[in-house]
């Protein structure tokens, strides 16, 4: 299985990184990806291509999300403030609880909706594992 924080991490402060930008088309058997990305440490911008295998995406897309639905200064989840969806990206608008700053997102509509809906559902199915 592949470990995300592995793939995407800053070779110099051994960081993970955050992702600000998610450009992905399908292949026959892999997600390729344009990433930007930035280091939490220094606020450096890097680009990442990768190849993500189709058939472990279904495992990473929670990761992704955890590292786009992020504030890059304090690490804290951000809320969701509104999305604006077109063919080509859907542009996700955040707001950090810490800092008050709007953070925008953009990415591929090929992952949006099951990143949002995991990321949207976390709560609830954190809930339901501490009733049982």
């Amino acid at each position: 299985m592949l470990d995300l924080d592995e793939i995407l991490k800053c070779k110099e402060h051994e960081a993970p990184y955050l992702i600000c930008n998610f450009r992905a088309k399908k292949g026959t058997d892999v997600l390729l990806s344009e990433l930007t990305v930035i280091c939490p440490v220094d606020q450096q911008i890097e680009t990442i291509s990768n190849e993500l295998p189709l058939n472990e995406l279904e495992n990473l897309y929670f990761p992704i999300a955890d590292k786009i639905f992020r504030c890059e200064k304090c690490f804290r989840e951000a809320e969701i403030l509104d999305t604006a969806i077109t063919k080509k990206k859907v542009t996700i608008f955040l707001s950090c609880p810490e800092h008050g700053r709007l953070i925008t997102r953009e990415i591929s509509p090929i992952i949006y909706d099951k990143i949002r809906f995991l990321w949207d559902t976390k709560d609830i199915k954190e809930e339901k594992e501490q009733i049982y």
